[in-house]
């Protein structure tokens, strides 16, 4: 991070110079990122693809926002699903945080049945939630 400030700084200090002014800069540290547990996500993606289908899973890879979420497994095994809730047949196709967007409220029984087999898997014994195989 002490990187990405100090570039930050000089961009827009050089910038500014190249235009007779200055700059000045206020760097704010924001959520932190969410690091995917690899052996957790291994096993949700499995209960998906056993309850959904493959062509139900599409990672998107790394991001570079933070998450509020990341909070929530601070010290723990975790990972991030989000999942799509877009229908461009019923206009419920804006991005998220859009003040107009929509949600299909029918992709909720989608994620409600995945956090179901999730905790069942996890409660029978196939892992527990400290992350270590039984």
């Amino acid at each position: 991070m002490a990187q990405a400030r100090w570039r930050a700084r000089l961009i827009a200090g050089r910038v500014a110079e190249a235009h007779g002014c200055t700059a000045g800069m206020e760097w704010t540290e924001g959520y932190p990122s969410v690091a995917n547990d690899p052996a957790l996500t291994k096993r949700a993606e499995d209960i998906i693809v056993a309850r959904f289908g493959t062509e139900r899973i599409q990672s998107i890879g790394a991001i570079m926002p933070g998450e509020d979420s990341s909070y929530f497994k601070e010290g723990r095994p975790g990972f991030f699903v989000e999942l799509s809730a877009r229908n461009p047949a019923l206009g419920c196709d804006l991005p998220h945080h859009n003040p107009r967007r929509r949600m299909d409220e029918g992709a909720l029984i989608f994620g409600l049945q995945y956090q179901f087999n999730l905790v069942r898997a996890l409660l029978e014994g196939t892992r527990d939630f400290e992350g270590t195989v039984r």
